[in-house]
């Protein structure tokens, strides 16, 4: 079996450009909903110290990275 090391990458993957529509959306189905706030948690399911880019919610949703 091949083990694989997880190393840090610096790529941009978040898709910035979508962010704006994607918290447009989110803020249309929130105000709908009269919901005052949404959490959007940065560990993943496990919290976890690092986080896999499949559970990247807050770079997925705003495209902030930082």
């Amino acid at each position: 079996m091949e083990k694989t090391a997880q190393f840090q990458s610096f790529e941009d993957k978040s898709e910035r450009d979508k962010g704006p529509v994607r918290l447009a959306s989110l803020r249309a189905a929130m105000k709908e909903l009269k919901l005052d706030a949404y959490l959007v948690p940065r560990s993943d399911q496990v919290r976890g110290e690092y986080v896999t880019e499949r559970d990247e919610r807050l770079a997925w949703l705003t495209g902030f990275t930082g």
